[in-house]
């Protein structure tokens, strides 16, 4: 995986506030910024939307890409919506609403505008803001969040990863011939039209609107502008992705009439303009033919080392379905990302071991690993640290919430117990839970003890990820497991904890030590360094001291570094590709509280 990702950002709202008076309607656009692993940091404009002319519910067209995401780092962008002015720039909204969907200028990503509106005199007016974290974007089911806007109605947020930031681009006309009047009236349409790209949903499918065309006044076999489109943002380099094109009969009020439409998809486009077949569409509506639309120009412009004929796609690499939902592949023509099996709604559970040996001192003396600060100081020890660190991250990516917490290395009676559970329960909810559980440990009559062993831990791991597996497969979804082992000592038998590591990795189950304190750790550093060519079996262990990181979020993006890799290399071994990722109908999607007034005033910095 690479050090970071890139992501597709998509835009809509609902029932905006109409901010535009008594006989006017708001003409609302988005502006998206990044703000980083905090949220007051100070934000970069990443991208802005068209205007939507004349509507409180608008799907922007423009696509927003996001650059920077690392899987276990925090990663905030925040939404900000305007109501466009076009008076107080100089313009007139009859003749910009006629543009297309990429000829918006920037309104406000120069330094000028920024000062403009941290003054309070950007003519165009704040509707709202809503800050997310990608993390729980990508969690989310469907990639859909939504939050509530300051002046009323809510904004909705798609996340979808981007294939390749090198894809290309096609450069299209369209001509309409012969197109049905939809003007009651003496006069003729004004159409426009409209592309959109298909998302599947487990509801049904939803079309996200990805390009509007410049309006042609009054005629009925118009000649769009020509407009050079991202492969990228059109079907996220998908050329057999299904794509629906609209023509509308331009209407000031914002309400356009339906003038017809058809399916396709970008090879079908193409090939109706550079081959010797068809060149044309026929739009249908209420089940009759009412137009043409030909393909004047469909020219794909790759860059020169992904320059590659378009083919006709080969059944072959079909991937044939697994009894339980799963699809199997035969032959996996493309090794899939850690993002896909994420938007795939793959859970990732957290299974907590914790070290109760000898080696932690005694807990009674302040500076110890164990000893636990009075609840007046606000202070904590560092396993309860890293356990609110790495659990947090985790959590967004696991829908129950339930953990299993073990301790190992404590004696109960005259025997030492190498794994036992902590807490009444089998597992604990929440990240309060497991902290709760692990102070609750020392109400017990335990005895800290010797040795330092992990391999029993391991190993119930291993069965537990299982378990989980099997679960999630059951209703056609797929679970990964992390063992985060929190230790103050080396362990007593790494040759030992070696073959149980081994014999885990056919598991799907990844192992993270973190030594807590201040002890050697060389001796642990040898199972961090496993050779699976060598040795057999994945590599699935990774180990961090927590000394050596001075912020949660810099433990965590050590932590968890290697477990985008290991996750996928466990379903690609095994020729299991990521479930379709399912999309989330915008009435589905609980809304949040709109965030502070006081971010709307700090949305620029």
């Amino acid at each position: 995986m690479p050090p970071t990702s890139r992501l597709q950002l998509s835009l809509s709202a609902r029932d905006l506030k109409n901010l535009s008076g008594f006989m006017n309607k708001s003409d609302p656009f988005a502006v998206v910024t990044v703000r980083g692993d905090n949220p007051d940091n100070v934000p970069i404009v990443a991208g802005e939307t068209e205007v939507v002319y004349n509507n409180l519910s608008p799907s922007w067209a423009s696509v927003v890409i996001i650059d920077g995401y690392k899987f276990g780092v925090p990663f905030y962008i925040e939404t900000g919506v305007f109501d466009f002015d076009a008076q107080k720039v100089g313009q007139k909204e009859r003749d910009l609403a006629k543009k297309s969907s990429v000829a918006m200028a920037n309104i406000t990503g120069t330094e000028e505008q920024r000062d403009l509106y941290k003054t309070g005199r950007l003519p165009h007016k704040v509707m709202g803001t809503a800050l997310f974290e990608v993390g729980e974007l990508m969690a989310a089911r469907g990639n859909v969040m939504s939050k509530s806007l300051q002046t009323g109605g809510a904004i909705y947020v798609h996340l979808e990863k981007s294939r390749d930031d090198q894809m290309g681009s096609m450069t299209l006309q369209f001509e309409g011939v012969n197109l049905s009047n939809t003007q009651r009236k003496i006069g003729k349409a004004s159409p426009f039209f409209e592309m959109y790209r298909k998302v599947d949903l487990p509801t049904g499918a939803v079309w996200n609107s990805i390009y509007r065309s410049n309006v042609m006044r009054s005629n009925l076999n118009p000649k769009w502008d020509e407009v050079s489109l991202s492969l990228e943002a059109a079907c996220n380099g998908d050329l057999d992705r299904a794509i629906k094109v609209v023509v509308w009969d331009h209407r000031r009020s914002g309400k356009h009439k339906n003038m017809g439409e058809f399916e396709t998809n970008m090879e079908r486009i193409h090939d109706a303009a550079n081959t010797s077949g068809v060149n044309f569409f026929t739009l249908r509506r209420h089940d009759r033919d009412v137009g043409n639309i030909t393909v004047l120009k469909a020219d794909l412009i790759r860059p020169v080392d992904k320059e590659q004929p378009i083919e006709e796609k080969s059944s072959a690499n079909a991937m044939p379905s697994a009894p339980s939902g799963i699809p199997v592949s035969i032959c996996v023509p493309e090794r899939p990302e850690f993002l896909d099996y994420l938007s795939g709604g793959c859970q990732i559970s957290l299974a907590v071991a914790i070290d109760f040996t000898a080696s932690n001192g005694d807990p009674r003396i302040p500076g110890t690993p164990h000893y636990f600060h009075p609840k007046s100081s606000k202070e904590f020890n560092d396993y309860e640290k890293a356990i609110f660190a790495v659990g947090q991250v985790l959590a967004q990516f696991d829908s129950d919430q339930r953990y299993p917490v073990w301790g190992f290395g404590a004696k109960w009676g005259n025997h030492v117990r190498h794994c036992f559970q902590c807490g009444k329960q089998v597992e604990v909810h929440g990240v309060k839970g497991i902290i709760d559980c692990y102070r609750g440990v020392f109400k017990t009559p335990l005895t800290m003890s010797y040795p330092t062993v992990f391999t029993e831990v391991i190993r119930t791991a291993s069965m537990y990820a299982r378990h989980q597996m099997e679960q999630a497969r059951a209703e056609g979804q797929l679970s990964y497991t992390i063992l985060l082992i929190l230790t103050a000592g080396n362990d007593e038998d790494i040759q030992e904890t070696k073959r149980a590591l081994i014999e885990a990795s056919s598991s799907p189950l990844s192992v993270v030590i973190v030594g807590i304190g201040d002890a050697d750790f060389s001796a642990m550093e040898s199972l961090d360094e496993h050779d699976p060519q060598k040795e057999g079996g994945r590599d699935i262990t990774k180990f961090v001291e927590f000394n050596e990181y001075n912020s949660y979020n810099a433990l965590t993006a050590a932590v968890l570094d290697e477990i985008p890799d290991q996750l996928v290399d466990f379903y690609y071994e095994k020729g299991i590709l990521p479930p379709k990722a399912f999309k989330m109908n915008n009435d589905e999607v609980e809304v949040q509280p709109a965030d502070d007034d006081e971010r709307t005033v700090n949305f620029l910095g």
